[in-house]
């Protein structure tokens, strides 16, 4: 007969893997077959070798997870009949709970001022790799869920972001977590949280950056994403999301987060956005001299221009009168970001700020900035 303490070790047993099981309200998930995935790594590590695309699996970026291609690697394994992908291998280090869900990438260091520090959190871009660790089976996630024409540009596709292993696999690494223990990805990540307030208290204050790539995926994450919020009073968040709906649908916000609505999201979201009453961001193309003539005389006329890997200011004062002009909005009230660090806290949206690839994220993180116009070429 089973006594007591058995009973009660059995039903926290039964409690702690109901909790663990995989959670498909977390998001948009669909199943992809272990042959199929099988065939796209091995396009990964073909793409690699050859250094050309398969012109008839161009369509990899939007609908499949990004794979480095060192990853791929890692998961081969040596047989009678030559290399082959070893999906259980690849399975095994998807299932890997990482080290840190808090992070400072190269943009959250450069945000760093005097009296502030800056930290992020990462999901994959546009779409994730998880298993189901109930069943073994891969899923894709949908991690921008509301993403519009802003996928053909997302700054998440490229440099870092892909370009280092680690980092990709890391990120699918915390969208697996979540998927299968959100309790603990999320005690995990506040614990980080209140540590990093903790190391900094009295010295700094601390911000932290949600999903620098990827998005608020569901309602459900998005309520972990609150609770946390809401258990961390003593530090700052801010958000750059496309999900405007679910936001604006959620009664009284804290004061420690703010949110910044991005354009490029689909047309049923853009449609909600205020660009006069809300806290806005926008990608500006100044590549494409057919849809954005007038951005595009930015790089035309050289007023920004690339020196030694970094970009510059030729001409602040024509950049921000090509902004105004295209956004309609009032030239005086525009900074650079290094004008903004140098300017007091004002009123609520009272500034609109221009951010030169690779330069810091404080323009998001502050009420007394409108809109961020984060220059693309």
């Amino acid at each position: 007969m089973r006594n007591k303490d058995q009973i009660v070790l059995e039903g926290l047993y039964e409690q702690v893997c109901l909790n663990e099981k995989f959670d498909p309200e977390m998001g948009a998930n669909k199943p992809i077959d272990s042959e199929k995935l099988i065939e796209y790594i091995n396009r990964v590590i073909e793409k690699k070798r050859s250094g050309k695309e398969n012109p008839k699996k161009t369509s990899d970026y939007l609908t499949k997870p990004h794979i480095h291609a060192s990853i791929a690697k890692r998961v081969l394994v040596q047989t009678p009949e030559g290399e082959k992908v070893d999906i259980d291998k690849f399975r095994t280090i998807l299932m890997q709970r990482p080290d840190d869900l808090l992070r400072q990438n190269a943009k959250m260091v450069k945000s760093r001022t005097a009296d502030t520090e800056f930290f992020n959190t990462s999901l994959p871009a546009l779409k994730g790799l998880v298993v189901d660790e109930d069943t073994g089976e891969f899923k894709i996630i949908d991690t921008c869920p509301s993403a519009g024409n802003c996928q053909l540009v997302c700054y998440a596709k490229h440099g870092s972001y892909v370009l280092f292993p680690e980092v990709s696999i890391s990120q699918n690494k915390a969208l697996n977590f979540l998927f299968n223990d959100s309790e603990g990805f999320k005690t995990q990540l506040q614990n980080e949280i209140i540590k990093a307030a903790r190391k900094f208290k009295g010295k700094k204050q601390v911000q932290i950056r949600w999903n620098d790539s990827g998005d608020l995926l569901s309602p459900k994450f998005f309520g972990i994403v609150m609770e946390i919020v809401n258990n961390t009073p003593m530090v700052d968040h801010y958000i750059y999301t496309k999900e405007v709906a679910m936001i604006k649908a959620y009664p009284n916000p804290p004061e420690n987060v703010i949110f910044n609505f991005s354009y490029g999201a689909k047309r049923e979201q853009e449609k909600l956005i205020d660009p006069v009453k809300d806290k806005v961001s926008y990608i500006v193309d100044t590549k494409d001299a057919t849809k954005e003539p007038i951005l595009n005389t930015i790089i035309k006329f050289k007023y920004i221009e690339k020196k030694d890997d970094e970009w510059e200011y030729n001409n602040i004062d024509a950049t921000k009168q090509v902004i105004a002009q295209r956004y309609k909005i009032d030239p005086k009230n525009i900074l650079t970001i290094d004008e903004l660090s140098t300017t007091p806290k004002g009123s609520p949206g009272q500034y609109n700020v221009i951010v030169l690839p690779g330069e810091s994220d404080l323009s998001a993180s502050r009420r007394d900035v409108r809109g961020t116009y984060l220059i693309i070429h």
